[in-house]
């Protein structure tokens, strides 16, 4: 028995296209969520421009505060990388969720396939290997957004603690 090729080239427009409602929430789903992941990514950014802030209109004009400033050079260093683990986080959420949608009408199309009759059982058969590996694929993928979305909270949450705490210290000479 010859061994399918990994894709079986569409012989009826029957095969490849798709009823809206299938997928249309798929897709409003993903955009919220996208749209939550761009704030972190904003909130991050802003953060490291209070850090900018903090330096340019602050820090360089007072020695007292540039002295504070070097004191909480640690947690200054911390809130940056959790600031741009952040954003990192976020950014790979994005870029991952948008393949679990390209999974999710590929599968969609590999069910509307399985439906017409003009398949042969060889056919239908590598179809189907297809389709549990994309859905195995599917899951794993979205797993793994579900962390980087997570840790990205996670993280810009322990950047905004050092930010603030920085602020304080260099605003308010709390040590």
């Amino acid at each position: 028995m010859s061994k399918m090729p990994d894709r079986i080239p569409a012989r009826k427009l029957s095969d490849i296209t798709l009823p809206d409602d299938t997928y249309n929430a798929d897709f409003q789903l993903t955009d919220r969520y996208q749209a939550f992941s761009t704030e972190l990514i904003r909130f991050s950014l802003f953060g490291i421009a209070g850090y900018g802030f903090l330096i340019a209109n602050v820090v360089v004009k007072s020695d007292e505060h540039l002295k504070t400033f070097t004191e909480q050079a640690a947690l200054l260093g911390a809130g940056i990388v959790f600031l741009g683990l952040a954003m990192a986080l976020a950014l790979a959420y994005r870029f991952f969720s948008t393949g679990c949608l390209a999974y999710q009408i590929s599968i969609l199309r590999t069910l509307t396939r399985l439906e017409n009759p003009h398949w042969t059982a060889e056919e239908l058969e590598a179809s189907e290997q297809r389709l549990n590996r994309e859905r195995k694929e599917q899951l794993r993928t979205l797993r793994f957004c579900h962390r980087c979305l997570m840790a990205s909270v996670a993280s810009l949450v322990g950047g905004a603690v050092c930010v603030v705490y920085v602020f304080a210290a260099v605003l308010f000479g709390i040590a």
